[in-house]
């Protein structure tokens, strides 16, 4: 939290928890951005080759989606994610790429590069 206070701030990376509506706005207009956001509930598959991973809360619905989780470039960032970011890693990353909604209701990003995830605002 504190390097995403220091840093992440000026550079113009939202939160999940504080820039919501920012995020919303971000999705409409399918923006770039880096979003700052908790991963520690980790990876959650879905049918077909898909993988799903929920990166905001019951109150700030926001997912990451990778669409081929087999791919090899797909296991590099899943394997990030579970040694890294997941249950008692560290938690906290900045995710940047192109948002959008999911259905009408949830923005997300899709990964597709494991240069899209960071310890650090850039």
């Amino acid at each position: 939290m504190d390097s995403y206070r220091q840093s992440g701030v000026s550079l113009g990376v939202k939160s999940v928890r504080l820039d919501y509506p920012d995020i919303l706005k971000a999705a409409e207009n399918r923006e770039e951005i880096t979003v700052f956001c908790d991963l520690q509930g980790g990876i959650h598959q879905r049918p077909g080759n898909g993988a799903l991973i929920f990166a905001g809360s019951p109150q700030h619905k926001f997912n990451l989606w990778i669409p081929d989780r087999l791919s090899p470039e797909a296991q590099k960032i899943l394997n990030l994610i579970e040694k890294r970011y997941a249950g008692f890693g560290r938690g906290y990353v900045y995710v940047s790429g192109e948002i959008h909604f999911f259905r009408t209701d949830r923005p997300q990003i899709i990964l597709e590069s494991f240069s899209q995830l960071s310890d650090i605002a850039s």
